[in-house]
């Protein structure tokens, strides 16, 4: 139960804090009848409007500005029950709120005395100490809010409860030193398995009668604050996080401080209306996905909740490393963000249906220098070149899912076109604000396949890649169309290839997937070895890069290595020892369809594979 005090001028008086009720199933303390509140219109004479005027029983009386009184009383007089008719003695423990009431110990017999009652037209109480009773008190801070309080009372003169008005046993005295809310608990002073005042461990002991079962135990109390939520923190005190924006769709009233969260219609449409649904499809393994819709659901669990009820989803990671993975309850991303891409790696290839309405596909977004996740946002496929023509010299390279790069400083382009539903890592050199051209016949799609076909598996997409570049002017020698490079592991796993190209060579080489248990693409610092398959010849050579213009031979996460210079090691100064297998079995030269191990006299080994 909550109560506010209000002060009408300096002080505002309320007493109501716990009652002894009594009825037939209350006589000998061993039942308990508790009201679920007391009787309001029953206390309203004890609500003063004027200051409490003190008297320290021999000087003249004082006026206490912050006086706060607080009662124990028994709303219905105990008529016909003698083990209560007459109070000789009493003793019991209170928990309150020290930052809010500080306990006035010197008023205590002050305030339980005729002169007060008299000068403050007060009903008198049981306690009346100028009958002959002695009070004593103790008070122990428990932590840094909260204290509790021994009460005892003994007197040779007793006092019917049936006498006083009210059944009021006594008053006790609090100053009132910060506005704000406290629990006021009647308590056996057990705390943390110990009592507190081992002679009291009784809720209420009335003339040695233990009366617990009949003390309705606590009640909160707000002074000049409201609480309606009943939390003991003052409602203009509660932080409560949210949309403070009477414009926005998400806007809560009840909010105190912004967090950012508001969405608004011109973002995200109508509110109240579920727009359109975009079906992406989403491949097994790793891939980037990116959508053109807002959505009112906008958390990625929201978002993705069919694919982890079809047990499709395994994880998906945002551009800053955070994640949503299911199995382990775990979910940093929080919600979508509009315009970005996620990656997102699947057990087996499903459609991911997200509905809300369009963004513009001029949304604008802003681009970090680095890398980012970049979301596609028009609803047909337009060229790359065209959609990034106005902020190229921002652009250092760009990368799909499948490791098919744009990279202008090679004038290399092997991504073509932007889709919708995919999504693209980019880095850029430069912050910038970005936004999508309008549609333009110049850049919508059209097929362009190459000719070329690999003889050789592709590499594993494991979600993680490093960029390869290999400028035209490094070639010693210049392969032919169709020839292919490839990039091999320390253990001949293919981690990379592609086919050469006259504008300039790009190899995407994959790392090992963090989320499986055995090898699948190259470990992070391990030496990249390079091969070109002669596509003539059926022949596959090693070549070798010793310097490199920028970057390292070693595989590093979204690392981007440039060759200045290629060798093919070829030399007619050394001599061939002999040629053996990969377990060092001499072979024949001529052996098809195996790797070759050349050894030379000057102690370098040349490798090959001869495919038939």
């Amino acid at each position: 139960m909550m109560i506010m005090l209000n002060r009408l001028h300096s002080f505002f008086l309320f007493f109501i804090i716990s009652q002894f009720l009594f009825s037939q199933e209350c006589v000998d303390a061993s039942q308990v009848f508790i009201p679920e509140s007391p009787s309001f219109s029953s206390v309203d004479f004890y609500e003063l409007n004027s200051d409490l005027v003190i008297t320290d029983m021999i000087n003249d009386g004082i006026i206490y500005e912050d006086l706060i009184l607080i009662p124990i009383y028994n709303l219905e007089p105990t008529i016909g029950y003698d083990d209560l008719d007459v109070v000789s003695s009493y003793q019991f423990n209170l928990v309150y709120n020290h930052q809010i009431l500080s306990f006035l110990d010197g008023f205590l017999e002050n305030v339980n005395f005729a002169d007060f009652y008299n000068l403050n037209s007060l009903p008198p109480t049981v306690s009346d100490v100028s009958n002959g009773g002695l009070f004593s008190s103790n008070n122990i801070v428990l932590n840094d809010t909260t204290s509790i309080l021994s009460i005892a009372y003994a007197t040779s003169q007793t006092i019917s409860m049936n006498t006083v008005d009210f059944g009021t046993l006594l008053y006790i005295p609090f100053d009132l030193i910060s506005n704000g809310c406290s629990e006021i608990k009647i308590s056996d002073g057990l705390i943390d398995g110990q009592y507190v005042f081992p002679n009291q461990t009784k809720t209420m002991l009335i003339s040695n009668v233990d009366y617990t079962n009949c003390t309705n135990n606590s009640v909160n109390l707000c002074f000049n604050c409201l609480d309606n939520n009943d939390n003991l923190i003052c409602d203009e005190l509660e932080i409560i996080l949210g949309c403070t924006d009477e414009m926005a769709c998400n806007y809560n009233p009840n909010v105190t401080d912004d967090d950012g969260s508001c969405f608004y219609p011109n973002d995200c449409g109508d509110c109240l209306n579920p727009g359109l649904i975009q079906t992406i499809d989403i491949p097994f393994g790793w891939s980037l996905f990116s959508t053109f819709i807002c959505p009112f659901e906008p958390g990625i669990d929201d978002v993705t909740n069919d694919l982890v009820l079809e047990d499709n989803l395994v994880i998906v990671k945002d551009e800053n490393g955070n994640v949503y993975w299911p199995i382990f309850e775990l979910n940093t991303i929080g919600d979508l963000e509009n315009g970005k891409a996620y990656l997102i790696k699947m057990d087996n290839a499903s459609s991911l249906d997200i509905s809300g309405d369009t963004l513009g596909y001029d949304y604008p977004l802003n681009l970090d220098s680095g890398w980012s996740y970049l979301g596609y946002l028009h609803q047909d496929s337009y060229s790359v070149e065209y959609l990034f023509s106005s902020t190229v010299d921002n652009l250092v390279i760009m990368k799909d899912s499948q490791g098919n790069v744009y990279w202008p400083m090679f004038f290399i382009n092997t991504i073509d076109f932007m889709n919708p539903g995919e999504g693209y890592q980019i880095n850029m050199s430069d912050n910038i604000s970005f936004s999508y051209p309008s549609p333009s016949e110049e850049g919508r799609y059209f097929n362009d396949i190459n000719n070329y076909f690999s003889n050789f598996s592709n590499p594993i997409n494991t979600g993680n890649n490093m960029t390869i570049g290999i400028p035209e002017g490094v070639w010693s020698e210049k392969p032919v169309l169709g020839d292919e490079i490839l990039v091999f592991d320390n253990t001949n796993l293919l981690v990379g290839s592609d086919f050469y190209r006259e504008e300039g060579t790009v190899i995407t080489v994959w790392g090992d997937d963090e989320t499986t248990f055995e090898k699948d693409g190259i470990s992070i610092g391990e030496n990249l070895r390079f091969y070109i398959y002669n596509s003539f010849n059926n022949l596959l050579e090693q070549i070798f890069i010793p310097s490199w213009q920028v970057g390292t031979g070693n595989y590093q996460i979204n690392g981007i290595s440039i060759a200045s210079s290629l060798s093919f090691d070829y030399t007619t100064e050394k001599n061939i020892v002999k040629v053996t297998d990969l377990i060092g079995r001499e072979i024949s030269p001529e052996t098809i369809n195996s790797f070759l191990l050349f050894i030379y006299d000057d102690g370098t080994v040349y490798q090959q594979y001869i495919l038939k």
